[in-house]
């Protein structure tokens, strides 16, 4: 049992610093946003807490969040947190969206597998010339929510 605990730690060892770290390091090298770096590091922190050693899931969310800008990262956290009791926070700061740009960021949070749309029909009067449907409402996926989880902020209290 022992010599099975030696092996798998040295596996994690090797996979850390031969899969983890130079994807971490790269995206941190190329990253404009500083935000974002912040946000990189937190992934590290997943890798680690919770053991994720699958290196397709790893790279699947690099690939992704290097696709995103920190505006359409807080849109991502809004719609995470209006549907969870457990509220995410990646100190973004706060942003407005107006209805341009939150059709463009949800489409593109849409394209990436992170949300998904429902629309609901209420049977509203399409003879009205005044009639502006409503925006299809944004739910976060699975996937969205193992992004979202993998980069977190985590509390020293977290055991999650």
């Amino acid at each position: 049992m022992i010599l099975f605990e030696i092996i798998l730690r040295e596996h994690e060892e090797i996979f850390i610093q031969e899969k983890a770290l130079p994807l971490i390091f790269n995206n941190i090298i190329e990253e404009d946003q500083e935000e974002k770096v912040r946000i990189l590091t937190n992934g590290f922190e997943s890798i680690i807490h919770d053991s994720m050693y699958e290196e397709d899931r790893l790279y699947q969310y690099y690939d992704v969040f290097k696709n995103l800008r920190k505006t359409e990262i807080a849109r991502l956290q809004q719609i995470y947190n209006e549907e969870n009791q457990d509220q995410v926070t990646f100190t973004m700061g706060n942003f407005s969206f107006d209805g341009i740009s939150i059709d463009y960021i949800d489409n593109k949070l849409e394209r990436q597998g992170l949300i998904r749309s429902q629309l609901i029909i209420d049977g509203g009067d399409f003879s009205d010339l005044n009639y502006e449907p409503e925006r299809p409402k944004k739910h976060i996926t699975q996937f969205g929510k193992d992004f979202i989880k993998f980069f977190r902020k985590r509390n020293l209290s977290d055991n999650h």
